[in-house]
């Protein structure tokens, strides 16, 4: 064999096959960008109740996908800007619940205090008069003193328990908004068409083919012409069939 036979052998034996897998870039850089999930549970109770949930990451480094950054990684916009909506509601009602919850509990209890001062004839000069009638004359000054607190505080407190008892309506309307604008099982399925879309435009496998027509089935309604044998005496024959 001369050198240039050898020469050429070699380069055709060392010619990549079109068959042959992927580059391994293209498989890391996959790796690197594709979509999964962490799925995560938790035993509580007596009886052993079970608390799941799942977490989204980026690429084989388990990058978190939190709130609406994982809508816009799959190309979900839409979504995105559902979720920042649902979670700034939800935000703006626990804040403003524990707000509005404080500031009544502290109005009624500050309507309960001066309600009742607790005034008495000694704070109207009982202790210099000895007369039953001049007692009887404070102990009065002393009862409409605190009848007159009672009657402009006390609804003051009940304001404020009102107050509190809308601001913790608030604050558990707030815990029950979900900012999520899809369960998870749409969101996995949103993963899986970004990982498809992702591996088809890195060549890692070719693009899903258009759906092919299925054939009509024969329950279809419509008018059916089929050829049948046919037994006729002296003989046999073909005929037609046809149903409607």
């Amino acid at each position: 064999m001369s050198i240039l036979q050898l020469v050429f052998a070699l380069q055709v034996s060392a010619a990549p096959s079109t068959s042959s897998p992927p580059p391994a870039t293209a498989a890391e850089e996959y790796e690197q960008r594709m979509v999964g999930f962490d799925d995560f549970a938790v035993l509580y109770g007596r009886r052993g109740a079970v608390l799941e949930w799942s977490r989204p990451y980026k690429g084989k480094y388990r990058e978190p996908l939190e709130g609406s950054a994982f809508y816009a990684y799959v190309g979900r916009p839409d979504l995105a800007a559902t979720y920042d909506e649902r979670a700034a509601k939800k935000r703006a009602l626990l804040v403003s619940g524990v707000v509005t919850s404080a500031v009544g509990l502290v109005t009624g209890f500050v309507g309960i205090i001066n309600s009742n001062p607790g005034h008495s004839a000694f704070d109207y000069g009982v202790r210099s008069c000895f007369d039953p009638a001049c007692v009887d004359a404070a102990q009065a000054q002393a009862d409409r003193a605190n009848a007159d607190a009672g009657s402009t505080w006390r609804p003051v407190a009940y304001v404020g328990f009102g107050l509190a008892a809308v601001g913790f309506a608030t604050w558990v309307a707030g815990i029950f908004v979900d900012p999520q604008p899809v369960g998870i099982v749409d969101a996995r399925r949103l993963a899986d068409a970004y990982n498809h879309q992702l591996r088809v435009a890195l060549g890692l496998e070719p693009p899903s083919p258009p759906p092919e027509p299925s054939a009509p089935s024969s329950d279809e309604p419509g008018a059916h012409v089929s050829v049948v044998p046919l037994l006729v005496s002296g003989g046999a024959g073909l005929g037609l069939a046809a149903s409607f």
